[in-house]
């Protein structure tokens, strides 16, 4: 693991733990093993790093969604493929999934960087759109199914972190209740 890699590793633990606030750049640097000149190298300031990591958390989790991405027959099975792998995500990355929830609305962020991060997630919208052409879930605003969507992978996550048994079955559950939302009945 090169120097970068190891200061976006520390910050993110630091982040979570401690805040923007209660995290310094000493304090990073020397979590990641390297000096602080190292640390400015690759980062400018402080806001510079956590705007890359928040990229770089957004990129890994579309990187793993992409991976996953099989086609299926119906607009439903490719959805509910979407979730699972959304959850699976999410439990797997859980200080990437947590740093996320703390910083996504983050003044910290800047614009830019969050249009950077939601580079290329088109195809999220076009799964939904899709749905929504061949009247398999209700038309209303793609934000809206999206957000709905993102809450309740969140959620899920949130319950399976202390309730692992049945987590299967959980799954299939938490999916047909979601489902049942926006499902154009």
């Amino acid at each position: 693991m090169d120097s970068k890699d190891k200061i976006l590793n520390a910050a993110l633990k630091l982040f979570i733990k401690e805040g923007f606030h209660g995290t310094s750049t000493a304090k990073i640097a020397k979590e990641a093993g390297v000096s602080n000149g190292a640390l400015f190298h690759h980062f400018k300031t402080k806001e510079d790093l956590i705007s890359k990591l928040y990229i770089k958390t957004k990129e890994d989790y579309k990187s793993y969604l992409l991976d996953r991405m099989v086609s299926h027959k119906t607009s439903k099975s490719n959805i509910k493929q979407f979730w699972l792998n959304c959850v699976h995500w999410s439990l797997e990355n859980m200080d990437c999934m947590t740093f996320y929830l703390m910083f996504s609305n983050s003044p910290y962020i800047d614009n830019l960087s969050k249009k950077e991060a939601s580079r290329n997630f088109d195809f999220i919208l076009e799964l939904f759109q899709e749905a929504i052409d061949t009247e398999i879930i209700i038309n209303v605003n793609l934000n809206l199914i999206i957000n709905s969507f993102a809450a309740s992978v969140q959620s899920f996550a949130n319950f399976a972190k202390d309730n692992s048994d049945n987590l299967e079955e959980n799954l299939e559950v938490a999916f047909r209740m979601w489902w049942r939302s926006i499902v154009n009945m």
